[in-house]
């Protein structure tokens, strides 16, 4: 892309409906979640991209990746950990069961907490031992329906999309401590908001 040429340089088919994807540090691999299956795709050609893998799952809708190729996904209820060091041979090596489905969740900046909205509530789970996840804390938060964090890792961003439209912002500067701290509604007559972006200086929130 630039500011005066967006042009398309290569494709690849995909069985399910893509929701979610991400692209590892190093450019090589994208991880790209469906409703029934994560696909990890090479794309070090990319005007020729290739399915490399794909790992089944019985409800999906969000995937995160760390930077030692530890894949975070949802299956249903269960929030599971896979090791993607071989693309081809995905190890699944955790696992940890929500009250509910899992909306959304986004890791921190160092890696060791996963914030997760599950059903009415955010949930802080501790993966710093990704054998064992196990939640630290959670508070009450209705409405929540997709996540994103602040570039210094201490404001989490929440969408709501339910009885209640808009942004509120969580502050997680004691992880296991969160405090929502201010909520902007949008007009109940709006049909609905379903993405939401924000500007990497933390000052813009685009809800779409």
């Amino acid at each position: 892309t630039s500011s005066s040429n967006i042009r398309e340089i290569g494709n690849f088919k995909i069985n399910n409906l893509i929701l979610e994807g991400i692209v590892d540090t190093n450019n090589t691999n994208a991880f790209i979640m469906t409703q029934f299956a994560l696909d990890i795709v090479d794309i070090n050609n990319i005007s020729k991209p290739k399915v490399l893998n794909e790992y089944n799952v019985s409800l999906g809708h969000s995937v995160a990746l760390s930077k030692d190729n530890k894949v975070f996904i949802d299956d249903g209820r269960y929030l599971k950990i896979l090791d993607a060091t071989n693309p081809k041979a995905l190890n699944q090596i955790g696992e940890y069961e929500a009250s509910g489905a899992f909306a959304d969740f986004v890791l921190s900046k160092d890696e060791n907490t996963l914030f997760a909205i599950d059903g009415d509530f955010l949930r802080v789970i501790d993966i710093s031992n990704p054998n064992k996840p196990q939640e630290s804390t959670s508070i009450p938060l209705a409405s929540a329906h997709k996540l994103d964090i602040s570039e210094d890792g201490k404001k989490l961003y929440v969408m709501l999309q339910g009885i209640k439209r808009g942004l509120t912002i969580v502050d997680i500067t004691n992880k296991n401590n969160p405090i929502k701290k201010d909520e902007y509604e949008i007009d109940n007559s709006i049909i609905g908001i379903f993405n939401m972006a924000i500007s990497k200086d933390d000052k813009t929130a685009i809800l779409a």
